[in-house]
C-alpha cells in the first residue's frame, strides 16, 4: 500500500512541482498521497516555459547588445577609414589644383602683359607686393594685380637691377666718336678741340677704320701751308711729309694733285685748288677714292690701295686742319654715309 505514494511523490517531484523536502517527508510518512489537477500542472508548465523564454530573451538580449557594439566598432573604423580616405583625395586634389594654378601663371602674365588690364583680385592677395613695387612701377600699380602680373613685376624688377636700375632697360655699350687718333699720329704732330682740329708737323690717323661699303667725311682748311687730305693703311709712316709716297698712302695735296706709292694719280683742275675756309670732302668705297670742293664733284676718282684703310690728314708750314666725321657742312653723296664702328654696322 506505501509503494504508490512513493511512485507518485517521486514523479510529482520530477515533475517540477515546487515544494521543500520536509513536506515530501511528511507526506510519505503520513502515508497519505497528494492529489494534483490539471490547472497545477498546466502552471507549471508556464511556470518552466516562462522561465525558459526569460533566459532565452536575456541571451539575445546579450548577444544583440554584442552585436551592436560590433557594428558601431565596425561603423566607425569604416568612417574613419572613409574620412582619411576623403582627406588624402582632397590633398591630392589640392595638390593638382595648385599646379594647374601654377601653369596657367604664365599665360596669365602674358594675357596680362597684351591687354594691359588684369582682373584678379590681387589687392586682397599681394598687398605687401603692390606697396613695394608701387614706387618702382607707378604704372604697374594704376591697375589691380594678379600672380601673373607679379611675377612680370619681378621680372621687371629683375631687368632693372641688371640695367641702369631706372627704365629697366639693359643700355649698349656707347660707342665712340669717331675722331684723330692721339696714339697714332706723328711726333710733332698737335690735335685739339676734342679730336677735330690738327696743327703742327706730321700726320694723324683717324680712330676708326673704314669698315662699310661707302664712306664719307670732310676736311675744312682753316689755314693754308703744305697739308694733305686722304686713306691710309696702319704702316703708313706719320712722321714722313708728304705723304703718298709708299703704297700705303692714297692722298690729295695741297697743289690738287693726288698721289700713291709716288705716282701722281690724277689732278684737280687748276681753277679749282682748295683755299682757305674751303670744305673738302672725300668718298670711299673700297675702290675709288672720290673728292668733291664745296660740295661739288671734282670728277677726280683715284685707286690702288689695298687693305684695312683709315682717314689719314697731314699738315706742315702752319697749315691748319679740321676734320668733319659727323654733322657734315655738305649733304653726302647718294648712297654715302658717316664712318661708323664694325660694331655699329652689324
Amino acid at each position: 500500500m506505501l509503494q504508490w505514494p512513493i511512485l507518485a511523490a517521486s514523479s510529482w517531484t520530477r515533475s517540477g512541482a515546487p515544494s521543500s523536502v520536509s513536506q515530501t517527508r511528511n507526506t510519505l510518512l503520513s502515508g497519505s498521497s497528494p492529489h494534483y489537477t490539471v490547472s497545477d500542472l498546466t502552471s507549471q508548465s508556464q511556470r518552466r516555459r516562462g522561465a525558459h523564454n526569460s533566459q532565452l530573451q536575456r541571451r539575445r538580449g546579450a548577444h544583440n547588445s554584442q552585436s551592436r557594439r560590433r557594428r558601431g566598432a565596425h561603423n566607425s573604423q569604416s568612417r574613419l577609414r572613409r574620412g582619411a580616405h576623403n582627406s588624402q583625395s582632397q590633398c591630392r586634389r589640392g595638390a593638382h589644383n595648385s599646379q594647374s594654378r601654377c601653369k596657367t601663371d604664365v599665360p596669365t602674365t602674358q594675357s596680362w602683359c597684351r591687354r594691359g588690364a588684369p582682373t584678379s583680385q590681387s589687392q586682397r592677395r599681394f598687398p605687401e607686393i603692390r606697396c613695394e613695387t608701387k614706387h618702382l612701377f607707378p604704372a604697374l600699380t594704376e591697375v589691380p594685380l594678379d600672380s601673373g602680373a607679379v611675377m612680370a613685376a619681378v621680372f621687371t624688377c629683375c631687368l632693372g637691377c641688371c640695367g641702369d636700375g631706372a627704365s629697366g632697360q639693359i643700355p649698349l655699350k656707347e660707342m665712340p666718336a669717331v675722331q684723330l687718333d692721339t696714339h697714332r699720329m706723328g711726333t710733332d704732330v698737335v690735335i685739339v678741340k676734342s679730336g677735330r682740329r690738327i696743327c703742327g708737323t706730321g700726320a694723324c690717323l683717324a680712330n676708326a677704320p673704314l669698315h662699310q661699303n661707302k664712306s664719307y667725311f670732310e676736311f675744312k682748311v682753316q689755314s693754308t701751308g703744305v697739308w694733305g687730305v686722304g686713306v691710309a693703311t696702319q704702316k703708313v709712316n706719320l712722321n714722313q711729309v708728304p705723304l703718298g709716297r709708299d703704297s700705303h698712302s692714297l692722298v690729295l695735296r695741297h697743289d690738287g694733285s693726288v698721289y700713291h706709292n709716288n705716282e701722281e694719280k690724277n689732278r684737280l683742275p687748276a681753277n679749282s685748288l682748295p683755299q682757305e675756309g674751303d670744305v673738302v670732302g672725300l668718298t670711299y668705297d673700297h675702290v675709288e677714292l672720290n673728292l668733291y670742293l664745296n660740295g661739288k664733284n671734282m670728277q677726280c676718282p683715284a685707286s690702288g690701295i689695298r687693305g684695312t684703310v683709315f682717314p689719314v690728314v697731314y699738315v706742315d708750314d702752319s697749315a691748319i686742319l679740321d676734320c668733319q666725321f659727323s654733322d657734315f657742312y655738305h649733304t653726302p653723296p647718294q648712297g654715302f654715309e658717316k664712318i661708323l664702328f664694325e660694331q655699329q654696322i652689324f
